[in-house]
């Protein structure tokens, strides 16, 4: 898929889910301002990084209504 295409898809996806959208922007960014505030702390990096990577991972799969295992 081009660019473009990939950018409409996002968009129109980001639309029909708007409200879970912004809970996914608002738990990535407390992960990362907890990171920017204890980030000299590396267990806690090891942690909170990867939950906000998976937790976008997981939300993208619900709002195309792809099966979660």
């Amino acid at each position: 898929a081009s660019f473009g295409a990939a950018t409409r898809r996002s968009l129109r996806t980001i639309r029909a889910n708007v409200g879970g959208a912004m809970r996914v922007v608002a738990a990535n960014a407390l992960v990362w301002l907890l990171w920017a505030f204890c980030g000299w702390l590396f267990v806690l990096t090891i942690f909170t990084l990867p939950f906000a990577t998976l937790f976008t991972a997981h939300m993208y799969r619900q709002f195309n209504g792809e099966p979660i295992r």
